[in-house]
């Protein structure tokens, strides 16, 4: 049996739980956990003002 599709089936369903839970954060303004939860590659890149200011006012379109 090949494992290959079983792993790529458990890491998708991690990425999209990693997804859903920024969504959730940035919807709720927990800012932490996005910086947090941010891949290697674009911490550095993290603006936090630019980030609170896009999440305030994205509130309330859901």
């Amino acid at each position: 049996m090949n494992a290959a599709p079983l792993f790529s089936l458990v890491h998708l369903r991690q990425r999209q739980r990693r997804m859903r839970s920024r969504y959730t954060a940035y919807a709720v303004g927990q800012l932490d956990h996005l910086e947090r939860t941010d891949a290697p590659e674009a911490r550095d890149e993290f603006n936090r003002a630019d980030a609170e200011r896009t999440a305030a006012e994205t509130r309330g379109w859901a």
